[in-house]
């Protein structure tokens, strides 16, 4: 959570969780990169710019921004599911209810 501008500019970038109590979603209670959740949600109160860029960043979670705040994602980022189909552009993840402006 941020009170200005998040710019998830970069290369390998990813926001996402786990739940340690949960042998199904950890590993011993530790984080498992093949059961990470779709938890890792990012907002602000302020515009998101590139939350989701070029660099290839990828929300697993959802993106909520201030009223008025935009979104905006590069050619490789994405924001939703872990495992099924996240969405790969900003109107597709609007639709499917990751991106919430406004809240």
């Amino acid at each position: 959570m941020s009170l200005t501008t998040i710019d998830l500019n970069g290369n390998n970038i990813y926001t996402d969780s786990y739940d340690s109590s949960d042998a199904s979603k950890s590993t011993s209670g530790r984080y498992d990169l093949g059961k990470r959740q779709p938890n890792g949600n990012i907002g602000t109160d302020d515009t998101v710019i590139n939350s989701v860029s070029i660099g290839n960043a990828n929300v697993y979670g959802t993106v909520q921004t201030g009223l008025g705040g935009t979104v905006t994602m590069g050619p490789n980022g994405s924001i939703g599911p872990t495992f099924s189909s996240p969405a790969t552009s900003v109107s597709q993840a609007s639709s499917d209810g990751w991106i919430q402006n406004g809240q």
